[in-house]
């Protein structure tokens, strides 16, 4: 029995990890772990660059707003591909946010928020004139339902979504989502 698991562990080395509440799997090992996610022959890097190319002129002068950096695979896509505009990272993980902070510690147009995310919403006075999360806004999804329970949980996900689009985005701004689908075989 030992053995099957220890086999299990060199193969999926994620089984040896051990997270909290607030800390998941690191930065280094998302790197290794992420490969390129395609839909109809583009990667969501490339879907991602495309929005924010034909969605420039739409945003005005308000920051934009990621939620859930993680690594920064959709940070780096946005600092090329949209000059002079201020993006504000929202992720509950410190070290996801050190790992960006060192990562682009050249870059002025970055402000750093620890936060969960629908906690972030719910709670967030300033206006974004734009918005995306790339694959980790599930992240806050299931913990609330984790902490809370799964009716209560959805409530405050609910809510935080509405906020998003009814509060914190400017009249006219766009929000892209790319959310994993657990359906999907």
């Amino acid at each position: 029995m030992n053995n099957d698991i220890d086999a299990l562990r060199r193969r999926f080395p994620w089984l040896q990890v051990q997270i909290s509440a607030t800390e998941y799997l690191g930065p280094e090992y998302y790197e290794r772990l992420l490969k390129p996610y395609c839909f109809g022959g583009r990667t969501d890097l490339e879907i991602l660059r495309q929005w924010l190319t034909a969605e420039k002129a739409d945003y005005g002068d308000a920051p934009v707003l990621e939620i859930g950096p993680g690594p920064g695979r959709a940070t780096s896509v946005f600092l090329e591909a949209v000059g002079r505009r201020d993006l504000r990272l929202v992720d509950l993980s410190q070290q996801m946010i050190t790992y960006c902070k060192r990562r682009f510690r050249d870059e002025q147009r970055l402000t750093f928020v620890r936060c969960d995310a629908l906690d972030f919403l719910r709670q967030s006075q300033q206006r974004f004139g734009l918005g995306f999360s790339l694959w980790s806004f599930s992240h806050s999804i299931h913990r609330a339902i984790q902490m809370l329970g799964s009716r209560a949980g959805e409530e405050m996900a609910a809510e935080a979504i509405r906020t998003l689009f009814v509060r914190v985005l400017e009249p006219g701004s766009r929000f892209l989502l790319i959310h994993f689908d657990p359906d999907r075989k």
